[in-house]
């Protein structure tokens, strides 16, 4: 898990900050899940607005015919242009610019019609007031700006139009206090909808985030004990609970190669016992340590199983092998050791060093007729003849 995962799980719903933004960890999450919705759906916005935001040049023969080939121009070629540009260039922005071009793109679009009814001199020029609420509705409620945007355009927007109406020459005054109040009315109606939109669309991600973040660390957590229940603490080899599992899954497949078979090399530590009495505990924990580092590398290199089978004995299982390579693996298994040339001062034999006595068992190829367990039990026993005949040695009867 990244570092912004485990952070993003700190942000929750309850915390989110009154302008509803986001974190800028938790920004890119909510953008690289839902950014290709949000530009779908400001394309179909867009497409909507302008097709309404042009039925106003109807109006205009009627409420601004004085300058109404000004008004077309404008809307046309140039809110509508733009708007199409916008709408096209929206894959290639970033989150933060798109959120903001749209801001700006909107200002544009709702401060012209403010204009031209504060230079028209048409008689009919006051009713185009309707307009300047629809556009707070279509900017706070269609377009749904990220709050915080949707602040700005309604305060600048608001702003513009309550100047407009106070500086128009010749209007009625008690006209005008009308106008205002319809304007802020539907300013603060669009920007509370806008609000409780928005809130929505934050808390309910930061809820559901919440949520997979402690689905995530249950799921580390129980990864993280099955992980330690199948491993051995001193030496970090997976323990008998895993070889046993390993082994049961190789058994029960029914896609192994059919002309391969399945060998189990069980190694044992030369009297390890007078090692661990003469040397101590620590010394004895130190020595399986260096042992099943070099066992783990070897059984690497050969795609093996390496675990650690209980006190100084280790299982290597080698899947899939041919008959007759299973000798070679376990001579280069015994031979890493001896190389590791760790004293043992202790040895009752004359030796001086750390050796293992190994057996080895092998399936038939395809799996024989054997399971887990017999053949557990037959490399146990060629383990125990190799002791019986002197240790530091392997024992391989023929197939197993």
């Amino acid at each position: 898990m990244s570092v912004d995962e485990k952070q993003s799980g700190r942000f929750e719903a309850g915390k989110l900050s009154w302008l509803l933004q986001f974190p800028e960890p938790i920004e890119a999450r909510y953008e690289a899940a839902h950014g290709r919705q949000r530009v779908a759906t400001m394309r179909a916005s867009i497409v909507v607005g302008l097709l309404i935001y042009n039925l106003y040049n109807i109006t205009s023969v009627v409420l601004l015919p004085d300058i109404l080939w000004s008004t077309v121009a404008v809307r046309v070629l140039g809110v509508t242009v733009v708007a199409v540009v916008f709408a096209v260039c929206l894959d290639g922005l970033s989150a933060r610019w798109r959120e903001r071009l749209a801001l700006i793109s909107l200002l544009g679009a709702a401060l012209l019609p403010i204009g031209f009814y504060w230079v028209s001199n048409a008689a009919y020029a006051g009713y185009t007031v309707g307009e300047f609420g629809l556009m707070l509705a279509y900017g706070n409620m269609l377009l749904c700006l990220r709050f915080v945007h949707a602040l700005v355009f309604t305060a600048v927007h608001v702003s513009v139009t309550l100047l407009a109406f106070d500086t128009k020459p010749g209007g009625d005054p008690g006209l005008q206090f009308a106008f205002s109040l319809q304007v802020v009315s539907a300013a603060i109606f669009t920007l509370y909808a806008n609000y409780r939109t928005e809130r929505q669309r934050c808390t309910g991600y930061l809820t559901a985030l919440a949520a997979w973040q402690r689905s995530a660390n249950a799921e580390s957590v129980s990864q993280r004990y099955k992980t330690m229940s199948r491993t051995d603490s001193l030496t970090g080899l997976l323990n008998r609970r895993a070889l046993d599992e390993e082994l049961q899954r190789w058994f029960r497949g029914s896609r192994r190669p059919q002309e391969a078979g399945l060998a189990v090399i069980m190694l044992d530590i030369d009297h390890f016992k007078p090692y661990n009495d003469c040397l101590g505990h620590p010394a004895g924990d130190r020595c399986l340590g260096q042992v099943a580092k070099v066992l783990r590398s070897i059984s690497a290199r050969h795609g093996a199983l390496c675990t650690r089978f209980g006190g100084e004995e280790f299982v290597i299982v080698v899947f899939d092998i041919q008959p007759g390579q299973a000798q070679a693996v376990a001579d280069e298994l015994a031979d890493g050791v001896r190389a590791l040339d760790i004293p043992h001062p202790a040895r009752p034999d004359g030796k001086h060093c750390i050796t293992v006595s190994v057996g080895v068992a092998m399936t038939r190829p395809g799996g024989g007729s054997h399971d887990a367990d017999s053949l557990l039990a037959a490399a146990d026993e060629a383990l125990y003849s190799a002791k019986d005949n002197g240790r530091d040695r392997i024992e391989f009867p023929a197939i197993a």
